[in-house]
């Protein structure tokens, strides 16, 4: 009996150091290295965190995408320590902590949702399913209600994998879902900007015209590619701390409206620079809230009393252009654009002047190494050293006031500011 007991007792020991153990692997962050990095993330899909230990907004986020990896099935999560791993954090010429890039296959991107567990769950939801979903006429609205920007492939089943292998890009992008039909839907509600002609694609972003764009042509990658590209944005999005770098570092430039909520009037402005962003896709069109966020619009020139207005902003180059007597009209905004396109207007902010003098001239070395490398190898060496000790003797380091914030720090800052006063009241 004694025998028998010892034998159950050691059967539940094992079942429970496998359930630990599973539980254990199950939970595990999986960290990158130098070593490492190359090999693991060659194949499968992986969530990524490139942090700093001493990154505030990292500690924050370390629990939630730890929990985050215990409910995803099918990809891997791994974090790389910034400050450790060098090779690996100068690879993606990473500036800000905590950042984030999925990968599939060996293939990185960013990633541009929400760092809440809810925004990792959906995370995981697509990236591990289809890229698009079928679509019949019953749940075409259901669809079209689902996200800001729906894209729709009408076309035979033959062309489908085409169109996935185009839709599998923007996937995890937030606000955008991807459907197929193959019989040509009733639109009779909405205005077509071309008839359906054969395969086509069709685009319903968030104006409130009802307009739906089509896409005529051959389904591949360069051509739909682009195309669909310049319509990945809602017309006119809200900025956050979440889609800050995802609508600032395309390769449009940014058009950011900024208006103080609270007043009505400023709702006209927004109309008005919606209708000029369902027409242009050559910029990028967005708002933010300028009361909520004034210490940081003020870096760019407005101040409340100049509210409704905007500014044009090149987040790569960290270039802004804004005109604050500029009149609030169509033809204005439009012909202010224009020029700002054509160079016509002067250059504010960080990337302009000596230090975007700068920056082109690594721009043009950079060129220049790819034609003769040794020679300008040497070159840029010893360019770099005169600048590393110009800027030493110039500039405090950064460990003698700590590191400094980026844009979406300020942004986060603002927000649980307001959050905390709102519980005050």
């Amino acid at each position: 009996m004694m025998k028998h007991m010892s034998t159950i007792n050691l059967g539940i020991s094992v079942l429970v150091l496998i359930i630990c153990v599973t539980t254990v692997a199950q939970t595990e962050v999986v960290t990158l290295t130098n070593d490492n990095f190359d090999q693991l993330t060659a194949d499968g899909i992986w969530l990524l965190e490139f942090y700093a230990p001493w990154c505030g907004y990292c500690k924050q986020l370390a629990p939630v995408f730890e929990r985050a990896s215990t409910m995803a099935k099918g990809i891997n999560y791994g974090k790389i320590d910034c400050t450790a791993e060098t090779s690996v954090s100068n690879k993606f010429s990473i500036r800000g902590y905590p950042t984030l890039k999925y990968s599939i296959n060996g293939v990185f991107r960013e990633y541009e949702g929400g760092r809440d567990l809810k925004d990792f769950i959906e995370f995981n939801k697509k990236i591990t399913g289809s890229p698009s979903s079928e679509i019949q006429q019953s749940n075409l609205e259901e669809f079209l209600n689902k996200d800001t920007v729906s894209v729709l492939f009408v076309g035979p089943d033959s062309l489908l994998d085409d169109f996935n292998s185009i839709a599998q890009v923007y996937i995890v992008h937030p606000d955008i879902s991807f459907g197929y039909m193959t019989d040509v839907p009733n639109l009779d509600s909405y205005t077509l900007s071309s008839d359906i002609s054969g395969p086509s694609v069709l685009i319903f972003n968030d104006n409130t015209k009802n307009l739906v764009e089509v896409y005529n042509g051959n389904i591949n990658k360069d051509l739909l590619g682009k195309w669909i590209d310049q319509r990945k944005l809602p017309i006119l999005s809200e900025i956050s701390q979440h889609n800050w770098r995802y609508i600032t570092t395309d390769e449009r430039l940014a058009v950011i409206s900024v208006i103080n909520p609270e007043d009505s009037s400023h709702e006209s402005f927004l109309d008005l620079m919606r209708d000029i962003g369902t027409e242009d896709k050559d910029h990028v069109f967005a708002y933010l809230d300028g009361i909520k966020y004034k210490q940081f619009v003020a870096k760019f020139g407005l101040k409340p009393e100049y509210l409704p207005h905007f500014f044009v902003l090149n987040g790569l180059a960290s270039i802004h252009y804004v005109n604050t007597s500029i009149d609030r009209t169509a033809q204005s905004i439009t012909e202010f654009l224009k020029a700002v396109d054509n160079g016509e207007v002067e250059q504010q902010g960080a990337g302009s002047g000596i230090a975007g003098k700068v920056t082109s001239i690594l721009n043009d070395l950079v060129i220049k190494v790819e034609a003769a490398p040794y020679i300008s190898l040497m070159i840029l060496f010893a360019f770099l050293l005169f600048l590393f000790l110009v800027c030493m003797i110039a500039f405090p380091s950064d460990n003698d006031y700590g590191p400094r914030p980026t844009t979406e720090d300020y942004l986060e800052e603002y927000e649980k500011k307001t959050e905390e006063k709102k519980k005050q009241e």
